[in-house]
């Protein structure tokens, strides 16, 4: 079973516009699938998409908005990202280490979601 998302055109036309490029749905629907995912339907209202089981990271709107700036738009990757050491530990099942044998894991705090979306 591959994950679909629902994310709304309006959230992906914010996202896009805070980086300086234009929500252009016509170059998603040709451009995007090449990115690792299929589209189910993309319409003015919402893209809706399966993300492949390789693309975790394209599994919520924001992130899948950064992944287009940079894809579409050839924009370089410029993360601004302050890491530290959580503190926290995550036990994996010792049984899972043939079919994943690296996990990484990831605790964000303080991202901000806009309400009307």
């Amino acid at each position: 079973i591959v994950p679909t998302i629902s994310v709304p055109q309006s959230l992906l036309r914010a996202l896009m516009k805070q980086q300086g490029f234009d929500h252009d749905i016509e170059q998603v629907n040709d451009e995007l699938p090449l990115l690792g995912t299929d589209i189910d339907a993309c319409d003015d209202e919402n893209l809706d998409i399966e993300i492949f089981p390789d693309r975790p990271d394209l599994l919520s709107g924001e992130t899948l908005a950064y992944a287009m700036v940079n894809f579409l738009h050839g924009a370089p990757a410029s993360p601004d990202l302050h890491v530290k050491p959580s503190g926290l530990s995550m036990t994996v099942d010792e049984e899972l280490k043939t079919i994943r044998p690296v996990i990484y894991g990831a605790v964000v705090r303080g991202v901000g979601v806009p309400d009307d979306e």
